[in-house]
């Protein structure tokens, strides 16, 4: 298989296919983006990186 490995939680590792490769090399552009426009409005603000980072985290580690 040739593709991207991706693991989803409780059912194993999976090659992804090319239509899911672009697919999610779209939605990782997408986060970027908004990672980037998160990143300006906290230096603006004046959230130091550390700050920013455990905010990230913590809406990361949400359910």
């Amino acid at each position: 298989h040739e593709g991207v490995v991706q693991n989803i939680q409780g059912k194993g590792t999976f090659v992804m296919d090319k239509g899911n490769e672009l697919m999610q090399r779209q939605l990782e552009t997408r986060i970027r983006e908004s990672l980037a426009e998160a990143s300006r409005g906290a230096k603006a603000a004046g959230i130091p990186l550390d700050a920013l980072d455990r905010m990230l985290e913590e809406e990361y580690r949400k359910k």
